[in-house]
Order: C-alpha cells, then sequence, then structure tokens
C-alpha cells in the first residue's frame, strides 16, 4: 500500500524542495475526486510498484483522513531530461467495476522467419498500444507473437487475438511489426565493387606477364651459356 502525504502547491520551487527531501510530488485526481496534491517517499514508491507489478499495476493509496484506502493507477509520468529520474507523478484513482483506457507497452516474442531464414528487416513499428478494460484485467504488457512473420508480412490491431476483457483502442490498421527485405548494396557500392574487381584482374595480368618475361630471360641466358 502506499502511503502519501498532502503537500501545499507552490509551483517549482516547491516542487523541488520536496524532491530536495528524498519525496516525489505528485497529483491524485479522478473518480469525482477533487486533486489532491501529495508526496511520497521515493523508497516507497519504488517499493510498492515492485510489488505491484510495475507502473501498470493497480496501486492501493492510503489518503490521509481516509477510512479506507484507494485504488489507484500511474496516469503519467515526469522524468528528468537528463538524469532519467522521476521528478513528478500523477495518480488517476479508479473504480474496480468500471472499465478504463491505459497505455500498455508492446513486447515482441520470438524470431520473425523472414528474419532467421531469409536475412529480412524486423522492425518495430509501435511501442505502446492502448486499451480499454477493467483495472483489475489491465495487463503490464500485450505480447505480440512474430514468429510467422516472412518478407513483407506485418501485424497490424486488427490482427491482435482477442483477450477477455480487453478491447484494443485506435486505428484497427495501425502497424505494429513488420518484416522487410533485406537491404541489398547501393548503386554506388556496386560500382567500387566492381571497380576493385577490375584493378584485382589487372594487378593479377602484370603479374603473369612479369612472370611470363622472367621465364623468357632465364631461358635466353641458358642458351647463350
Amino acid at each position: 500500500m502506499l502511503e502519501i502525504e498532502t503537500r501545499e502547491i507552490g509551483g517549482t520551487s516547491s516542487a523541488r524542495a520536496v524532491r530536495r527531501t528524498g519525496k516525489i510530488p505528485g497529483v491524485l485526481y479522478g473518480n469525482g475526486r477533487e486533486a489532491l496534491p501529495f508526496a511520497v517517499e521515493s523508497r516507497h514508491l519504488r517499493e510498492t510498484l515492485s510489488e505491484a507489478g510495475g507502473r501498470h499495476s493497480i496501486i492501493e493509496v492510503k489518503v490521509p483522513g481516509a477510512a479506507t484506502p484507494v485504488h489507484a493507477i500511474i496516469k503519467d509520468m515526469q522524468l528528468h531530461p537528463l538524469r532519467d529520474t522521476l521528478q513528478h507523478f500523477d495518480l488517476l484513482e479508479v473504480r474496480m467495476d468500471r472499465t478504463i483506457q491505459a497505455t500498455v507497452s508492446i513486447v515482441l516474442v520470438g524470431e520473425a522467419e523472414g528474419v532467421k531464414t531469409f536475412g529480412g528487416i524486423l522492425a518495430q513499428n509501435a511501442h505502446e498500444i492502448q486499451i480499454e478494460a477493467l483495472p483489475g484485467d489491465l495487463p503490464e504488457h500485450v505480447e505480440l507473437d512474430i514468429t510467422s512473420l516472412g518478407i513483407g508480412d506485418s501485424i497490424k490491431i486488427s490482427d491482435l487475438p482477442e483477450r477477455d476483457g480487453i478491447t484494443y483502442l485506435g486505428d484497427p490498421d495501425t502497424m505494429l511489426a513488420s518484416v522487410a527485405q533485406p537491404k541489398g548494396p547501393t548503386a554506388e557500392e556496386e560500382a567500387a565493387e566492381a571497380e576493385a574487381a577490375e584493378a584485382a584482374e589487372a594487378a593479377e595480368a602484370r603479374e603473369t606477364a612479369g612472370e611470363g618475361d622472367a621465364e623468357g630471360e632465364g631461358g635466353a641466358a641458358s642458351d647463350a651459356e
């Protein structure tokens, strides 16, 4: 369970002051609740997310003054542009009996036949997908089996297998993964290879001619003796 403490809203300087104490500022909202600014120990947040199963999991939140904890999901996270450390995050309070929309990551599974057999180039065209489900049915990620993908094949949202309780959102024609033809040599590379081959042939011809001249000179010297 994530225990939070209320905080005063005071702009960027206030948020920095919170972070200097080893805490992360955030806001809890949703389910008819007025936005509640809070702070939480960064270590406690890491432990809670680890126990819950990741950032897309349902989190029990102990709100100051509330008799019972509420359920929430992390709706947004702001990271430092250089250090990649968490600066601020939003919690969305949810009801377990109402569907919500969330963005989850896409994980490719298997080795595409077009890559394994024919040397094709695999492209993951999308790394996340938006879904709708009950909070308790939200997956940590969506697995995409690419084993059967051949050269020129692709997987779109409309190709995803149905899963009970989950609706995939977005354009059904959105491409998620594809395999393209292996890249051949460019015209410049082919010209360079041809030039190198011609130079090698010319060098070999000169070497052969030189060996013939040497043999001829050696034979003439023997006759003179």
